[in-house]
């Protein structure tokens, strides 16, 4: 009987694998509870196999994030996790007639994956199992995009990943990152979320989409369970501006806007030259009777203007208030009230050639 010790389904509490012996010499979990194992049978785990384990160990043996299981027999055995407490058989690594008494886990070559060592109680000897480790290769270290108007996306280039290792390779994320890594776009991939066999290849294909003039820079990140720190492919171009096109035609015209508001007066003209002189005229006034409408008292003013020659204007006014006005050429002048006449004194000016008569007129 082995045992081993570590968290199996990822709960933060140490859970047990304990190898056992009998017809199946299978492997049982026990999951670790608030108060200790959870089930004291255990779960029925990898198995059953063809002889039984002398020894059983953990570790990330596909660095794939999860605890695996490494058990001693006719060479070790490896039980891949999947971090919630079940595991998948891999190939047993046989070597002949030599029997494995017990085997520690380290790595014996400086590549960042775990090996096994076995010691072999047979032959009195010590094997070194070496992982099958990934390893990456860029088709390109950089990849530089001709400039490329702002606002739109240029030809596609592509960068292929090819796994030169000896195991599989596990290609977690794919992205740009720093700089101006919007304007770099992933247009296709095969890469991310991919297990690469030994010797094969995938790839992530890029345009190139300036947002600013100038040069602009970014890196495409290949993360994996390789060892080492994941490569990088340098990304570069440059963003121009956009071309100027011939202008196009004229649009229909707009509507007329509304009228602005009224300016304000202009200054007074020059006085215009003095015009003839008139001619002299005789002016007689009869006045009719008054008459009563609705408005008030209605009173006719009738006007005879002898002219010797030229046209004459009258106004009949009072206190600086005109209230009836005329003009004409021949001896009788009729005015026009311009307003309601009521009884009393008024002024009749008479002009004519530039001269103005006033007479006394009263109207009762």
């Amino acid at each position: 009987m082995a045992t081993a010790t570590s968290t199996f389904d990822e709960d933060g509490r140490d859970d047990a694998a304990v190898a056992l012996g009998g017809s199946d010499y299978s492997v049982n979990i026990f999951l670790g509870g608030p108060s200790g194992l959870q089930n004291a049978q255990g779960e029925r785990g990898p198995g059953p196999f063809s002889r039984e384990f002398y020894d059983l160990n953990t570790a990330d043996m596909n660095r794939d994030g999860h605890v695996d299981i490494v058990g001693s027999q006719v060479g070790p055995f490896v039980m891949l996790g999947a971090g919630n407490a079940t595991f998948t058989n891999a190939a047993p690594r046989a070597f002949g007639s030599r029997a494995a008494a017990g085997h520690a886990i380290a790595d014996m070559n400086g590549d960042s994956w775990p090996d096994v060592v076995t010691a072999n109680f047979i032959e009195d000897t010590v094997t070194v199992f070496l992982a099958k480790a990934p390893a990456v290769s860029l088709s390109a270290p950089s990849r530089t995009f001709a400039a490329q108007a702002v606002g739109t996306l240029g030809p596609a280039q592509s960068v292929t990943v090819t796994n030169t290792g000896d195991g599989e390779l596990q290609i977690e994320r794919v992205s740009t990152s720093g700089g101006a890594s919007d304007e770099f776009v992933e247009t296709a991939d095969t890469c991310e979320r991919t297990v690469v066999p030994a010797g094969g290849s995938c790839s992530v294909t890029l345009r190139f989409g300036p947002l600013e003039p100038g040069a602009r820079a970014s890196v495409l990140r290949i993360e994996s369970n390789a060892a080492g720190t994941a490569p990088e492919v340098q990304l570069s171009g440059t963003g121009s501006s956009a071309p100027v096109g011939a202008q196009g035609p004229a649009g229909p015209a707009g509507p007329a806007g509304p009228a602005g508001p009224i300016g304000s007066p202009g200054t007074a003209g020059s006085p215009g030259a003095a015009g003839r002189p008139g001619r002299d005229a005789r002016v007689t006034c009869k006045v009719g009777k008054p008459k009563k409408t609705r408005k008030g008292v209605k009173v006719s003013v009738t006007c005879k203007v002898s002219l010797v020659t030229g046209a004459t204007r009258a106004r009949l006014s009072r206190a600086g208030v005109t209230y009836a006005t005329g003009s004409g050429r021949t001896a009788s002048l009729r005015l026009r009230a311009a307003r309601r006449v009521p009884p009393g004194r008024y002024v009749l000016s008479l002009t004519r050639r530039g001269k103005t008569a006033r007479s006394t007129v009263v109207i009762r």
